[in-house]
């Protein structure tokens, strides 16, 4: 999940910000995930059934337009490089209806996000006619009064991101997959069991159906669902288990079709 959000996170634009005196407008904002994986912490709380993600010395590059009124009205263009910049986010997981809406897919909803920067941590070059005249007045006001504003709306962006971007497409695709190629058999995967659980030990699971059948005659599987238990408390860190039924209507469905299945794509 930590890549989804990182992903989406590259190429974030703002909206328009006004001041005393001016205005900021395309704002662009840039933030590449981490070249070091070690700055990112991740725990896992079982009280809100949620993760808490902590991102540390991340890098972005912000453009943006301006306008300033300092004796004169400066118009130009800002390129601000943030060096450091610290993040901590808080994500649940819960369900929602997917596609088809009866099936249940994953939900994840941000209970807090904080995006701390240091105005020590910034250069900023201004480019346009007249800018070296409101560069000593404008640099500072840029540092200490601008970007924690452009924070306040980074927060809410990362916010609507994940609540609506990202859930919007686990809603979308988060529940059956049409495998290309073999003519109509379709994997569905939707949450079981109540949806991704954190137990009390901090540990993270998560329940899908894993049943394939021919999207072109949907008819009720020769085989039952095993019964068997997610987690063994006494097996390694990270678990998965795959039980036969899943193997068993895969070649199941494929076998219905009728058809001659080309693996070869897959392959």
């Amino acid at each position: 999940m930590t890549p989804i959000i990182f992903e989406n996170l590259k190429d974030v634009v703002l909206p328009e910000i006004d001041f005393d005196g001016g205005y900021l407008k395309n704002i662009d904002i840039k933030v590449p995930p981490p070249t070091n994986y070690g700055d990112i912490s991740l725990s896992l709380e079982n009280a809100g059934n949620d993760m808490n993600l902590v991102a540390n010395n991340l890098m972005a590059d912000l453009k943006c337009d301006f306008s300033y009124k300092y004796g004169v009205t400066v118009k130009g263009n800002a390129d601000i490089n943030i060096k450091k910049l610290n993040m901590d986010l808080a994500i649940g997981f819960s369900t929602q209806p997917g596609v088809p809406a009866t099936e249940l897919a994953p939900k994840l909803e941000v209970s807090n996000v904080n995006v701390a920067i240091n105005p020590d941590d910034i250069d900023i070059k201004l480019s346009g006619s007249l800018v070296s005249k409101i560069a000593s007045v404008f640099i500072p006001l840029f540092k200490k009064t601008l970007i924690p504003m452009i924070v306040d709306d980074l927060e809410t962006q990362v916010k609507d991101l994940v609540d609506k971007t990202i859930d919007m497409e686990l809603a979308k695709d988060g529940t059956q997959a049409l495998i290309p190629y073999l003519a109509g058999v379709t994997f569905d995967f939707a949450q079981m069991a109540g949806g991704p659980q954190i137990s009390t030990d901090g540990v993270f699971s998560m329940v899908v159906n894993g049943t394939f059948f021919d999207a072109e005659d949907v008819k009720p599987s020769a085989y039952t669902p095993a019964a068997w238990s997610p987690r063994d408390p006494n097996g390694k860190m990270f678990q998965g288990y795959l039980t036969d039924y899943t193997l068993n209507t895969a070649f199941e469905s494929g076998f219905q079709t009728g058809n001659t299945l080309d693996i070869t794509e897959l392959l």
